[in-house]
């Protein structure tokens, strides 16, 4: 699946969920609300899917901490990472391939 192919169908999930986005540089951004926490989440195409960054909605207190937090379980993930932004919000990359749509 080529990359316009690829933003077409996220397009069109995002807008079957009414979910709106704002798309610059190839990346599309979006937020989705659960529980009462909104999550900040941006996507780009890349070699067979898409990467994606997901925002955990809080900053950790303790960066130290979290930091370590997020070594343990990179340690324990198959696929994908998590890390700190300098603010000290956790985020989760993971790529998704689309091979069948």
């Amino acid at each position: 699946m080529k990359e316009e192919e690829m933003l077409r169908l996220l397009r069109s999930m995002l807008e079957a969920e009414k979910t709106r986005w704002v798309e610059e540089g190839g990346w599309l951004r979006f937020r989705l609300k659960h529980d009462g926490m909104l999550w900040e989440t941006a996507c780009t195409p890349c070699a067979d899917g898409l990467l994606f960054f997901g925002r955990f909605p809080f900053r950790c207190r303790d960066a130290e901490t979290a930091w370590r937090v997020c070594g343990e379980a990179n340690r324990e993930l198959v696929s994908g990472a998590l890390f700190l932004t300098e603010d000290a919000s956790p985020v989760y990359r993971c790529r998704a391939v689309l091979d069948d749509v």
